[in-house]
């Protein structure tokens, strides 16, 4: 999980990143994760991107700042590791 998330933050080109996490490295949840190159199992990328939609969604709603809402509601999901 450190090393998908490690791969996932870093400055390589895109194309790095697909042949190290699989094609579809881009997408949120299990979408885009590739077990057989990343070694995590789907259970465990579904579970964070849940915790991850839910944490979003509490911070949203407690949050009467506008401004901080717009960064949670355009930050990608995939620029946040699963």
């Amino acid at each position: 999980e450190i090393a998908r998330n490690s791969g996932l933050q870093s400055s390589f080109e895109p194309c790095v990143k697909a042949a190290w996490l699989g094609p579809n490295y881009m997408y949120a949840g299990v979408a885009g994760n590739d077990i057989r190159k990343t070694n995590v199992p789907n259970l465990r990328v579904q579970f964070r991107h849940a915790l991850l939609t839910e944490e979003r969604r509490m911070l949203l709603e407690s949050e009467p700042n506008s401004e901080t809402s717009a960064i949670l509601v355009h930050v990608p999901l995939t620029a946040i590791a699963d």
